[in-house]
């Protein structure tokens, strides 16, 4: 049986960092659920990819680590988890955790939110943008084809799809290369999307059902950055 004792200094992109931050903390869940393992921008091959390829990767590579990898499915007899690898996407100037305290508008009279979008375009030394909107815009149309399978299909991954934030006194959208990536008709199958990301639970329905209930379960562990939407 793994020792559990935990030596100073000895953390990382290595066995006993993941010992620490994951496996020991996981040890009773994983006795009792399944697990379907989600890729976010910690797990990035210049922070602890390597540990994900190592114990958590559902792809076969012949490297220590990829940037990107493609969509694949769980699926099960009524409904399938439809996995996107979301982790090397640059949202403009950071995202969520350069975001500015401020006073978030609570929701207004008509109960109606318009969050604005963070456009990539506006950050001219950003050379990654038409490239990322490129790979998304591919793994959707994947995502929509594994989609036709079932009836139920949730998709999962790190960031926010349909997602919202404050940043200063804005409400803004949280994930606008993934959102311009979409189709017309990408999510017309899929029953909801589960995330993480932002260090909060949050869950979004739509007007008239007109896209996906978004749920973004992001508050087990620390909570590192507050959800200013009141």
């Amino acid at each position: 049986e793994q020792a559990m004792n935990f030596i100073p200094g000895f953390y990382g992109d290595n066995w006993w960092g993941w010992w620490a931050d994951f496996w020991y903390p996981m040890l009773n869940l994983l006795k009792t659920a399944p697990l379907i393992p989600t890729r976010g921008n910690h797990e990035i091959c210049e922070r602890g990819g390597y540990g994900f390829f190592i114990f958590l990767s559902p792809v076969a590579i012949e490297d220590f680590c990829l940037d990107n990898f493609p969509v694949y499915r769980v699926p099960f007899e009524n409904e399938q988890f439809i996995v996107m690898d979301d982790s090397i996407i640059n949202p403009l100037y950071g995202g969520v955790d350069k975001y500015i305290p401020g006073e978030c508008p609570g929701i207004p009279s008509s109960g109606a939110i318009k969050p604005v979008q963070e456009n990539r375009f506006e950050d001219p030394t950003d050379e990654s943008v038409m490239q990322q909107l490129d790979t998304f815009q591919r793994h959707f149309k994947d995502v929509e084809t594994f989609s036709q399978t079932h009836n139920n299909n949730f998709y999962v991954g790190h960031r926010p799809v349909l997602g919202i934030g404050c940043n200063s006194s804005h409400v803004v959208t949280l994930d606008w290369t993934l959102q311009q990536s979409l189709g017309p008709t990408t999510l017309d199958r899929i029953s909801g999307i589960i995330t993480g990301h932002m260090h909060w639970l949050q869950a979004l329905q739509f007007d008239n059902d007109s896209l996906p209930a978004q749920l973004v379960v992001g508050n087990g562990g620390t909570k590192l950055i507050q959800n200013y939407i009141n």
